[in-house]
């Protein structure tokens, strides 16, 4: 109990550090997008160098838009409902696992203008879980091709989302407790079994399920669906 006490201030703690980092990478941030748009107007003329501005540019925003999502991820108290473009946080989600996934091909198939609606920060959390379990699953074998594939297609006002690995796949019989709170298929020391269970729970707070099919030496898929429209999403006084 002693030493939980103190990896939770720990975790406290780093999150006060993140916050702090974070803040001051916006400083920056904002200081170099203010000169990028001082150079574009300068050296519109030349459109060599103008190119090479507009990509320093949007490597700024691409550095925002990460570090915003994970200030969100990171922040407590009331949460709002956001539009905001399912393939950017997604992105951002794979840009925090990247460690994770050195030695596998993402294929992320889903379109730049796709737009959902919800809680931003939560569904980087279930994102980033997902990412993070495939890879754990594909990095425990032995094989060549190991592959996470990102895909989604829209119906009415809402998105199928799925995320499949190659992996190993998981066992009939495990399947149907993965969402039981402090389950899990890894090996001591590599996870308590809540991540699957939050993850559930916040996919429930968003009007849906979190589902999973898989095929023992074939696959896995976890697939959810995400609303377009915020008013679809139920009103839930936990959050």
């Amino acid at each position: 109990m002693q030493t939980k006490m103190l990896q939770d201030e720990k975790v406290k703690a780093l999150g006060i550090i993140a916050g702090g980092i974070v803040h001051e990478i916006g400083n920056c941030l904002n200081y170099m997008h203010y000169h990028t748009i001082y150079l574009q107007k300068k050296l519109a003329y030349d459109p060599d160098i103008k190119e090479s501005i507009d990509d320093v540019d949007k490597g700024v925003n691409n550095i925002t838009e990460i570090t915003s999502n994970l200030r969100k991820f990171g922040s407590g108290g009331v949460k709002e409902i956001e539009t905001f473009l399912l393939n950017r946080l997604i992105g951002s989600a794979l840009t925090y696992a990247q460690d994770r996934t050195e030695t596998i091909e993402v294929k992320n198939s889903i379109k730049e203008d796709i737009e959902a609606a919800g809680y931003p920060g939560e569904l980087l959390h279930v994102f980033l879980n997902l990412i993070t379990n495939a890879s754990y699953a594909l990095n425990s074998i032995e094989k060549e091709d190991k592959i996470i594939e990102v895909s989604c297609y829209k119906k009415n006002k809402k998105i199928q989302v799925s995320f499949k690995d190659n992996g190993p796949g998981i066992e009939e019989e495990k399947i149907k407790n993965i969402f039981t709170p402090f389950y899990t298929t890894k090996t001591t020391n590599k996870g308590m079994g809540l991540g699957l269970s939050i993850c559930a729970q916040i996919i429930r707070n968003h009007g849906s399920e979190l589902k999973v099919k898989s095929k023992l030496g074939e696959f896995t898929e976890f697939s959810f669906e995400a609303p377009c429209d915020a008013a679809l999403i139920p009103d839930n006084e936990t959050k």
